[in-house]
Parts: structure tokens; sequence; C-alpha cells
């Protein structure tokens, strides 16, 4: 089997895998199956609380694989703002495979090749993203309810998607997850919410403040 795909993916994926059974590893699918020219999704979620899905128009795979990338492929998969980076795996999908981040300077290019462990466990967490994606097509633009998020999870994807960019987009929805997404990099993570809450009322010293 072979796929190349942007490095970076894989590094930003590595970040949101759990610790136990099918979340530890990232999952590289086609975008469309039997289509390898459309793209390469690159995902990860950790226990259903928090995921991400990054998109590659320019990768290629034709099958879906579950990746298990050591500490030391993901360190040098991370992207930087001094060149570009992909990664290429070739092997056969039943045993380890080879993979190689290739680093492209201007004058010149480097690699680095590393053993990558492969499995086909992982949990699909695709309806719940299509549920999601429903009510971000019927909710109104106004939230009627707020959501309750895990603090450490929050400022986990934050850290991580921040990395090498200055803005980040953040939506909330009503009853659905908060949607943190880069605008330089085809990445999105979904954080679920711990319950639903009501909207806090404003309060009123807020009033008093602008008034003074």
């Amino acid at each position: 089997m072979q796929l190349s795909f942007n490095s970076a993916l894989l590094a930003y994926a590595a970040d949101f895998t759990g610790k136990y059974g099918s979340d530890q590893g990232v999952e590289v699918a086609p975008l469309r199956p039997g289509e390898p020219e459309a793209g390469v999704t690159v995902s990860a979620f950790n226990r259903g609380a928090i995921g991400m899905i990054g998109f590659d128009p320019d990768g290629r795979t034709s099958e879906r694989i579950v990746l298990h990338p050591s500490p030391e492929l993901v360190k040098a998969a991370r992207g930087i703002k001094s060149a570009e980076r992909d990664v290429r795996i070739e092997g056969d999908a039943t045993g380890p495979l080879n993979a190689r981040v290739t680093t492209y300077y201007k004058a010149h290019s480097t690699f680095k090749d590393f053993e990558l462990r492969v499995s086909r466990d992982f949990s699909s967490y695709r309806a719940a993203v299509d549920a999601a994606l429903g009510r971000w097509g019927d909710t109104p633009d106004l939230s009627s309810t707020a959501g309750r998020y895990d603090m450490a999870l929050l400022l986990s994807a934050v850290k991580t998607m921040v990395d090498d960019t200055d803005s980040l987009v953040i939506c909330g929805y009503d009853g659905g997850p908060l949607r943190l997404q880069r605008e330089d990099i085809q990445i999105i993570v979904l954080l679920m919410p711990q319950a639903a809450e009501p909207i806090p009322p404003v309060p009123s010293w807020l009033r008093d403040y602008v008034a003074a």
C-alpha cells in the first residue's frame, strides 16, 4: 500500500488520541471511497469527548488504515514555517510500514524514515459528526443554550491548534459540540459539551460599568 499527505495533520491528530483501546490510533482514509484522487482525511478521537478531523486535498490513499505513530515520528511530522513537509507511507498493510517524512526547503530537501505500527481498530464517530452537521444546518444563528466544557480538554485543544497561527475560529451550537477551526490549514476540532446549560444572564454590574 502507498499513501501520502501533509505530515502536520498526523502530528495534530496524534495530540487528540486516547490512551485506551480503539481511541489510540489515527485514522487515514480517502475522502470518498474508491476515489483516491479526492484527497485524504486524517482523524482521531478521545473517548468521544473530543476529536480532530483534518483534510489534505492533495493527499493520496486508496484505502482506510489506522496508524499508531511513535513520539519520534510525531515530532518529525510537525509543520514548520520555513518549509513544507509531507509523509509518505509504504509497505504491507498487515505489518509495520515505513513512514518517510520529507522536508522541502527552497534549495534542497531532507528526509527521515520511521517504522510505523498499524491496525484496523478505530472508534468511528461519523454518525455523531453527521448528527452535528444536521444541527448546524438547521439551528438558528442565535443559540438558546450554552454548553459546559471540560477545561483541560479545551485548553489542550487551543494549545495544539494555535501552535503556528495567530488566530482561531470558535463556534458553539445548541446541543452540539464546540467547533474550533483553523483557516490556514483544513483542521476542525470538535469538543463535546459535558452538559447543556441556560445562557447566563448579563450581570447587572456590567451595565453599571458601561454607564459610569
